[in-house]
């Protein structure tokens, strides 16, 4: 459905955004009680680690 919706968009001159390599790894998915996130926790500068325990995903609210 959305497959369609997509191409119609396309088809008149909507382009969506590519995909950008930061070099992160973050990842999540949805099931039908919650959601499930992850994340790496190596912070680099160029070819360096600049910080090997790094937050990327924060609190939000008491539920999350």
């Amino acid at each position: 459905m959305l497959l369609i919706r997509n191409m119609m968009m396309e088809a008149n001159g909507f382009h969506p955004p590519t995909a950008t390599k930061t070099g992160t790894t973050i990842v999540g998915t949805v099931f039908a009680n919650g959601v499930v996130m992850g994340a790496d926790t190596r912070a680099t500068s160029g070819n360096i680690v600049s910080d090997k325990n790094c937050e990327k995903i924060h609190r939000l609210a008491n539920r999350i």
